[in-house]
């Protein structure tokens, strides 16, 4: 068991006549414990099982998805001279996010969960492969506390901490689901007069920067797509990663993740809320505005303006 659940489980006993509920670390009803009793592993930190046991929720156990795939040999290539997008690489990269995705939440569902918090979705070369890719994904599933949510409709996910995830039900937000837009993009290279008249001089590398630019703004468009499509009001936590993988300097991912989140209370509505003592609390939703919306246009960008050029 680890400090996390430990921490939950004193202060449950520290509450007058307080019993372990459903689904709680020190469940009685799954067999092959020591005494009867159901151990649960998390990856959440004391303060994150803390603000998540609060906010009604009882971890279920950590679960994993992984996917390995070996993108096409012949997507990294394009023209030389061309700034322009991979699209088979990104089609590629994004299906093994989805499926390492698919097989997390699969195991959630099997424990019964409502959701899955913290979820940390990495890539790495699978050992001794070649360009092979193993995309993995990690996260500890939630249930909402003295209930089952087995047949529920969806699982959400979410890449929020147990202390964010906490303060988004404070907000009266609750999550939809992990969202991501990914983009590979093929960096032209410089021409010869470019790169001669460069020569000893402290200059702005124009490819690279619009390249970096652009590639980004896909990556966005395509995660407020997801987004928009799952029906979510906002997107939080987002997340951007660059990364070259086996491909070289001409060619980079940019990766976009982030939580969609969806609904919201009427001003001045009170929110309730379950405590590990089995007490109803009631309290007033944080006041919480969407900085940038999920419809702003998509805008090319030329770096000679950046310089005033």
């Amino acid at each position: 068991m680890s400090d996390a659940d430990l921490a939950i489980e004193h202060l449950r006993s520290m509450q007058p006549g307080a019993q372990s509920a459903p689904g709680s670390t020190t469940a009685q009803s799954a067999p092959g414990a020591p005494g009867g009793e159901r151990t649960i592993s998390s990856d959440l930190s004391v303060d994150e099982a803390i603000l998540l046991d609060e906010a009604g929720y009882e971890p279920c156990g950590m679960v994993t998805g992984s996917a390995v795939y070996r993108p096409s040999i012949f997507g990294r290539y394009a023209s030389p001279g061309a700034n322009v997008e991979l699209a088979a690489l990104s089609g590629a990269l994004h299906e093994a996010r989805r499926l390492a995705m698919s097989r997390l939440v699969g195991e959630a569902e099997a424990l019964g969960a409502a959701g899955v918090a913290g979820v940390r979705l990495d890539v790495r070369g699978a050992e001794g492969a070649g360009r092979d890719m193993e995309f993995f994904a990690l996260g500890t599933a939630v249930s909402r506390r003295g209930s089952d949510s087995r047949g529920a409709e969806r699982v959400f996910t979410s890449n929020l901490s147990g202390q964010e995830l906490y303060l988004l039900e404070r907000s009266g937000h609750t999550p939809v689901g992990l969202v991501m837009g990914v983009c590979v993009y093929h960096v032209a290279r410089r021409s010869l007069g470019s790169w001669w008249s460069g020569m000893g001089r402290n200059i702005e590398l124009a490819n690279p920067t619009t390249a970096l630019y652009d590639s980004r703004e896909i990556a966005m468009s395509r995660l407020q797509q997801e987004a928009l499509q799952a029906g979510a009001a906002g997107v939080v936590g987002v997340r951007i990663d660059q990364r070259s993988h086996v491909w070289g300097s001409r060619v980079v991912e940019f990766v976009a993740i982030g939580t969609a989140v969806t609904g919201t209370a009427a001003p001045g509505m009170a929110l309730t809320g379950m405590a590990a003592s089995g007490t109803a609390r009631s309290y007033l939703p944080l006041g919480v505005r969407f900085a940038v919306p999920l419809d702003d246009p998509v805008r090319a960008t030329d770096p000679r303006r950046l310089l005033g050029g």
